[in-house]
């Protein structure tokens, strides 16, 4: 079994391996530092491409990790990416938040942010907000959220929101939840029957039920 993590500043691989001697069986962790960066953020695996991706918000980086181990990185200068998920079918094409916008992006075109393509912008009237943490359910839809203005360790708090996009509404996001103050991190049970969901000022782990064919949340608990 291998997972990655990431602490803040470093992308970590950890592989564990159960070891069968004499009918006995151990557990064996090997730890790999794979990079080290300023703040990174939204790990998002590729199983078509068996590629990672995530971003380098202070550093203002996507970052892609190949199966060989190899890391290259696409610099954004219109402002810090908050997260990045790949397109289905659609090799090395992505969806990426930077700022208040989501825009669609070729890993592959030439360097700069001419390459990304504006496709829906966010909290509409709250010019200090940005897009935050984000998840994909299995239909392929993405979760994304916002957080409210940040002025040193002052937040404006209860002015963010929780959106959804798809391929049918991905000009203008349905909003899931609001008011939040720091949309953050979002999974969803194995039978995608329950999804949690963090508003990191709360302290609280939200839970709403889930429909997995049509994308609606009820129920928070």
């Amino acid at each position: 079994m291998t997972i990655i993590m990431i602490l803040k500043n470093t992308v970590v691989l950890c592989v564990f391996l159960v070891i069968s001697v004499a009918a006995r069986s151990m557990w064996c962790i090997f730890i790999f530092q794979v990079y080290s960066g300023v703040f990174l953020e939204g790990p998002h695996w590729s199983r078509s491409e068996n590629a990672l991706y995530w971003v380098d918000i202070l550093a203002q980086k996507l970052l892609r990790m190949d199966e060989t181990g190899n890391v290259t990185s696409r610099n954004i200068g219109y402002g810090p990416p908050s997260l990045v998920v790949s397109v289905k079918d659609y090799p090395k094409m992505l969806l990426v938040t930077v700022r208040s916008g989501v825009y669609l992006l070729n890993w592959d075109a030439e360097p700069g942010d001419n390459a990304l393509r504006l496709l829906s912008v966010v909290d509409v009237g709250l010019p200090d907000n940005r897009c935050n943490d984000g998840k994909v359910d299995a239909n392929g839809r993405l979760f994304f959220g916002t957080i409210g203005k940040e002025v040193g360790s002052f937040l404006d708090k209860d002015k963010a929101s929780l959106y959804m996009i798809d391929e049918y509404n991905y000009q203008n996001p349905e909003i899931k939840v609001r008011p939040v103050s720091v949309s953050n991190g979002i999974a969803w049970t194995s039978d995608s029957k329950f999804m949690f969901y963090i508003d990191t000022p709360t302290r609280n782990i939200d839970v709403f039920d889930f429909n997995l064919e049509s994308g609606t949340i009820r129920k928070y608990r």
